[in-house]
């Protein structure tokens, strides 16, 4: 049986020879003047041994069981529940126990805690939480004006009237948003035992949008650009118009699900995500204005090839007319023309007005979608930015 000081030998020898066992008791016998090539312990028994100092970071035999038995466990859970039933129950939406293990605050110090708002995300802050003390309302009537009169250091008599109430660190920013310079108010009831005063403060906390603008609302804008290249491309370029969109949907597709990532799960849409499903819905018109410049460019194929089949076979009958002219008459020969049928060949203005080529088409996106999605940003940014 080896004792704790020739273990921690042994560990150190383990760890000196590259975490060799072999090599680690090659070592120790030798040190030790033994002899024999068996002893103290074999390789494997020195595995295990390391395994189990690597995972208690202890080399003793047997530690002892620090589990609790089977009633102070289920004892200690139905408490756990209860306490957090009554505080769910008692203080509505969010327990305030959960809210205090979420934030660190102790529970006593937490009243209640409202639950987050991410309607218009990533623009405005709708966080609001309150932290107050649990007998807030009894404590803010046990002292009267006569006995304390509480007043913010701006108001104060001289010489504190021109200290600030409240005083910011500036070692400490926080990284998602900027911290406006916090609202202190005073509030006086007044009751028969007499005048009650206490003081409140708003802090208001504005997001910072820099980090979703370089990683959102820039690639996903340039995706959406990149697409709308498809319109100067030739109508016959087939596989360069439909990786363009299909490449350009998927990557908003990518877009969308790491914008949702970050966020938790919510039922309702952000002000991000009608931002990315407008570019995606833009992104796939412009896979279907291919769908519908092809499909023009093909009938109005088919109807060239047609036409120009019918003007071979009118030719062609023309010339076996003036044949048989010629073999019936050799002395005077009567040469015929035949017009080619206007109405085959040549449409008329109605149906090039109500039916306009694919070059007529993709000349009119390169301008209409522009003009559609430039009006969509100016309209979604005066209203996140300005309005709302």
């Amino acid at each position: 049986m080896l004792s704790i000081v020739e273990k921690a030998f042994l560990v150190k020898l383990y760890y000196k020879n590259s975490e060799s066992a072999i090599a680690a008791l090659l070592a120790y016998r030798y040190m030790k003047g033994m002899r024999d090539s068996k002893g103290p312990i074999t390789s494997s028994a020195l595995k295990k041994m390391m395994k189990k100092f690597e995972a208690t970071g202890s080399l003793a035999l047997r530690q002892r069981s620090e589990r609790l038995s089977t009633a102070a466990a289920v004892a200690t859970t139905v408490e756990q529940t209860v306490q957090s039933m009554s505080a769910v129950a008692a203080h509505g939406e969010c327990s305030a126990r959960e809210v205090s293990r979420q934030t660190g605050v102790p529970y006593g110090s937490v009243w209640k805690a409202l639950r987050i708002t991410l309607k218009r995300y990533p623009y405005k802050l709708q966080h609001k939480q309150e932290l107050k003390p649990p007998d807030f309302d009894s404590r803010r009537v046990s002292n009267p004006d006569r006995k304390v009169l509480l007043h913010w250091a701006e108001e104060a008599v001289p010489p504190y009237r021109k200290t600030q109430s409240i005083v910011f660190t500036n070692d400490i920013q926080p990284l998602k948003y900027n911290l406006l310079p916090p609202s202190s108010y005073k509030t006086t009831e007044e009751w028969t035992a007499g005048n009650y005063t206490y003081l409140y403060a708003n802090f208001t906390f504005v997001r910072r949008i820099s980090s979703s603008l370089l990683n959102v609302y820039v690639p996903s804008t340039l995706v959406v650009f990149l697409s709308w290249i498809s319109f100067w491309l030739d109508v016959a370029a087939v596989p360069a118009r439909i990786t363009l969109g299909v490449t350009s949907l998927l990557t908003l597709a990518t877009q969308v699900v790491q914008a949702r990532s970050g966020l938790p799960t919510i039922s309702y849409m952000t002000a991000m995500d009608i931002w990315l499903f407008v570019c995606l819905l833009t992104v796939f018109g412009s896979l279907l204005e291919y769908a519908f410049t092809y499909q023009i460019y093909f009938v109005n194929r088919k109807n060239l090839a047609s036409g120009t089949q019918a003007s071979e076979n009118i030719s062609s009958d023309r010339q076996n007319r003036k044949d048989e002219v010629r073999s019936r008459n050799s002395s005077k020969v009567q040469m015929m023309s035949v017009t080619r049928p206007k109405r085959i060949l040549e449409p008329k203005s109605a149906n090039r007005y109500f039916h306009p080529n694919e070059r007529e088409l993709d000349s009119y996106c390169r301008r209409l979608f522009p003009l559609v999605f430039g009006i969509f940003a100016f309209v979604y940014w005066c209203y996140y930015l300005w309005i709302k």
